[in-house]
């Protein structure tokens, strides 16, 4: 028996609060959701899609990502984010490209 059927086959959790039954849910086994190029990790971006972008101000954020989507030359995008970058950084290639349609965001700065 493989690791997920044992999991799936114990009793149930007890409710954590009064009221609810929680079940457990199957696992996938095997899944695998690494990918080698960022050309694949972006194979399903198209035009006017929302996308969610994180990081904060200019820490943590996915440049390599940012850069393949400027490469890709997607257009009307939605942006979720901390902030739209600078000027030649971060999110801001993509704005500067006037790739993203919308931006949403908790800080507006230095791209206002």
């Amino acid at each position: 028996m493989i690791a997920a059927e044992r999991r799936c086959n114990q009793p149930d959790p007890p409710a954590t609060r009064a009221g609810h039954n929680y079940k457990r849910r199957i696992i996938m086994a095997g899944l695998d959701k690494r990918v080698a190029t960022y050309e694949e990790a972006l194979a399903g971006l198209t035009d006017n899609m929302t996308v969610l972008c994180g990081g904060f101000g200019l820490c943590g954020i996915p440049e390599n990502l940012i850069a393949q989507i400027k490469r890709m030359g997607i257009k009307g995008l939605t942006v979720v984010s901390n902030n739209c970058g600078v000027d030649g950084f971060g999110l801001g290639i993509l704005l500067e490209d006037r790739q993203i349609r919308k931006m949403i965001s908790s800080y507006v700065g230095e791209n206002a």
